[in-house]
């Protein structure tokens, strides 16, 4: 049995990725993340990102956490000016977010740690009507983790 499990999926029409993680993840489970969606063809630099981390517990220290930062600041696809959230539900969560945020003062990122749905909407300057759409994707990314470890895409 795995113990950690992360999908993606980029929703075209509202120019979107939602990456969503559960279980105990790391630095190696964002980065797979990261780089499987990177292939994607109907990735670009232009989507807005949903980091979704309600589900997750972090297995990552600091210096982990400063490697990532630095590594991203390096790939020149995700150097694009864009809109990150990180959607959190616990302490454990936020402490990663908020750190990885203090990371970002070099780059053209604007990165929001928020709790609710309702939130990142706003952040991301998509309507609250879509609240319902964005948490049934995310129910069936997080169904189809529990079968198995995959990336997904609509």
């Amino acid at each position: 049995m795995k113990n950690s499990w992360h999908s993606y999926q980029i929703i075209k029409k509202y120019n979107i990725i939602i990456r969503y993680f559960s279980k105990s993840i790391g630095i190696k489970d964002i980065y797979a993340n990261i780089s499987n969606s990177l292939s994607d063809p109907d990735y670009n630099s232009d989507l807005k990102v949903i980091f979704d981390f309600r589900d997750a517990v972090f297995s990552i220290d600091m210096d982990a956490i400063k490697k990532f930062a630095d590594n991203i600041r390096k790939h020149p696809s995700l150097q694009e000016k864009r809109v990150i959230v990180f959607l959190t539900h616990t302490p454990n969560q936020v402490v990663f977010s908020n750190i990885l945020h203090s990371f970002q003062q070099y780059q053209r990122f604007q990165i929001h740690v928020l709790s609710t749905m309702e939130a990142t909407l706003l952040h991301l300057g998509l309507e609250n009507s879509l609240i319902t759409e964005m948490e049934d994707t995310i129910a069936k990314m997080k169904h189809n983790c529990i079968s198995s470890s995959t990336t997904r895409k609509r």
